[in-house]
């Protein structure tokens, strides 16, 4: 996006043009008429008076799919002799993804804290006497045992998930029956469904077969 001396729209580029939606019929015009977005206004502004600046705001485009929001970074460059440019990136998928990220490291602590919490704790009953006791100290060692099996598996999924990402990780693509798949996750997820009292409805017809990893899936 181009500004003339005194911070009226000259040019816009087909790709500012289709990320702001404007064209040349509001060349001529401020940058606040041609786009109402006050962060893109006041970068603009900082940079005529001199100083470069950057700015990141959403930005709603009604589309045929509806209003879509995307991210976008604005960059001004202080003006030369004529006036000052203005470069955008968009971001919008780099954020969703590490919005993603960050909520999947959420999950995962979250996840790993419960077994080594277990463990942690029947290890110190243990300690404290119950190693005493045939029936509390098999019962505290099942803890213990059942709990790190569960760590292991969740390490493993990190680390697979990793190679995943950098495509390291063969894929055993075979014919997996949904119906199979999806109840054994319901089994492993029932007590917690039970504890936050949810009641889960699994609706799959019999003969749904897909193409997957079933250990990925």
């Amino acid at each position: 996006i181009a500004l003339d001396a005194s911070g009226r729209l000259s040019l816009v580029n087909p790709a500012g043009s289709r990320l702001l939606g404007i064209g040349s019929g509001r060349y001529g015009q401020t940058l606040l008429e041609s786009v109402r977005v006050p962060e893109l206004a006041d970068v603009a502004g900082r940079a005529l008076g001199g100083t470069p600046g950057s700015a990141e705001f959403e930005l709603r485009r009604r589309t045929p799919d509806g209003m879509v929001p995307r991210r976008l970074i604005a960059h001004a460059t202080p003006p030369d002799d004529y006036g000052c440019v203005i470069t955008l990136l968009d971001v919008t998928d780099v954020r969703r993804l590490e919005t993603i990220r960050k909520d999947f490291g959420a999950n995962v602590s979250h996840e790993l804290r419960t077994p080594v919490s277990i463990i942690s704790a029947s290890a110190e009953a243990l300690v404290d006497g119950a190693m005493q006791d045939p029936e509390y100290a098999t019962h505290f060692l099942q803890a213990i045992d059942r709990n790190s099996l569960r760590l292991g598996a969740l390490i493993e999924d990190l680390l697979r998930i990793a190679r995943l990402e950098e495509g390291r990780q063969p894929l055993d693509l075979r014919p997996v029956a949904l119906e199979h798949l999806i109840t054994e996750v319901t089994e492993v997820l029932g007590p917690r469904l039970n504890d936050r009292r949810h009641r889960l409805v699994v609706d799959i017809p019999p003969d749904a077969i897909v193409l997957a990893d079933p250990g990925a899936v």
